[in-house]
């Protein structure tokens, strides 16, 4: 028996295909089955000419009725990343609300309008903050839209925006950040979301414009969404331009109610499911003679082996040597894209080490750490300079893979070697 939901669901999509011939859309997220219907009424964002910034919400103007004045309530909260000195979607939310939302943009780019100026005719309190949504606070190298060069952002996660904003909650979540949204998403599935949004408008960019991002990780994307009680209601084209590489999704709140939050936060859960085992007896080291220039024509290879029953290589202080090994994914989620690094949890000082580097395999290609799925494999290689005061005797090192958020994958490795 067809339920009334299913047959709401095949009515929407034969509506669709009538304007749109399903049957040439080569874009299978373009008309992706959704699974929430929107029962309060959808609104697109925008209708500004050239406009970029559009987006299907679902009863955001039933808010309305809520007043800053209102004792005892908080206004509703927006937060908009991703703005290019273009506003349409900030003053289209600030036309349905009045003065009921607080509204607060982020982009890495200083504005060439300010904020207060591109909104003076509407009676809405914004905000504009020269930041980055990131999986990590810091400085980063970042390209503001794809066909830019790279320029200098502060950093900042979700959960540290919220607490310097003093923010409990977000109604809106809005994101458009080329490419990086897969990382952001990747680590609030590790740590946990600090509070779910009400809703969230999500650019999702992938292949070809972004050839790092397939199907694969559009997919991914939804999926970690959808564990987080976000549900997909609308999947679109953007209005204007990055058609081919870019998909539009809309997610509510599976709890969501016509008022301002918040809503339970979701725990993180991807950490859960990441694990690597690592190949203990298959160590290889690569020891080079007395010169620390591994390029140099007169270097002298002493050992190139598998540890046989613990042995471990003899160096001299001033040579060096590399040390790799391999661990696979023996756990249940792909190593997303920011996944993981590794860290010397304890011995040798901080001047043996050279570097570190991490290559993914899967089968018989290498690939990004990033697609290394279940069954593919992690080299592990580090690069060291032993000191030339370093002591005579046996030198152990213990190395541990960790996920952005901190948390151990897998068990300790251990790396030694006995300087004479």
């Amino acid at each position: 028996m067809v339920t009334l939901l299913e047959t709401l669901r095949l009515v929407t999509l034969a509506l669709g295909c009538l304007l749109v011939d399903c049957e040439k859309s080569s874009d299978p997220w373009y008309l992706r089955e959704t699974h929430a219907p929107c029962l309060w009424g959808e609104e697109f964002t925008t209708d500004e000419p050239g406009s970029s910034h559009g987006y299907s919400t679902c009863g955001l103007r039933q808010l309305r009725p809520l007043k800053w004045d209102v004792e005892g309530r908080t206004p509703c909260v927006v937060y908009s990343f991703g703005c290019d000195g273009e506003y349409s979607f900030e003053r289209s939310i600030a036309a349905i609300h009045g003065a009921n939302c607080e509204i607060h943009i982020f982009d890495p780019l200083e504005p060439g309008v300010p904020i207060e100026d591109a909104l003076a005719d509407l009676d809405v309190k914004a905000f504009f903050h020269q930041t980055s949504l990131l999986d990590f606070d810091g400085q980063a190298l970042l390209k503001p839209w794809n066909h830019m060069g790279e320029v200098s952002s502060e950093t900042k996660t979700l959960t540290t925006i919220m607490e310097e904003l003093g923010h409990s909650h977000i109604d809106v979540l809005k994101i458009d950040i080329e490419g990086h949204e897969h990382r952001v998403f990747s680590h609030l599935a590790e740590v946990g979301w600090p509070s779910m949004p009400g809703q969230v408008y999500l650019e999702v960019h992938k292949a070809p414009g972004f050839h790092r991002y397939d199907e694969q990780y559009v997919d991914r994307l939804i999926s970690t969404l959808e564990r987080a009680d976000l549900q997909l209601f609308k999947a679109e084209r953007p209005p204007r331009w990055c058609q081919a590489s870019c998909v539009q999704l809309s997610f509510i709140h599976r709890d969501w109610r016509p008022e301002p939050g918040p809503y339970p936060a979701a725990g993180g859960w991807l950490k859960q499911e990441y694990y690597i085992s690592h190949d203990w007896a298959a160590i290889k080291y690569h020891v080079y003679g007395n010169s620390t220039d591994t390029s140099a024509a007169d270097v002298r290879e002493m050992f190139h082996l598998s540890r046989p029953g613990g042995a471990y290589p003899a160096v001299r202080p001033g040579s060096a040597f590399n040390a790799m090994w391999m661990a696979e994914n023996t756990g249940f989620a792909t190593l997303l894209k920011g996944c993981c690094n590794l860290q010397r949890v304890r011995g040798w000082r901080e001047d043996w080490i050279r570097s570190i580097k991490l290559v993914g395999t899967q089968g018989k290609e290498s690939v990004p750490l990033g697609d290394v799925e279940p069954g593919g494999f992690v080299v592990f290689l580090i690069e060291v300079d032993v000191p030339r005061d370093a002591p005579r005797g046996f030198h152990a090192s213990r190395w541990q893979m960790q996920t952005v958020g901190g948390t151990a994958v897998g068990q300790a490795m251990e790396v030694a070697v006995r300087v004479l």
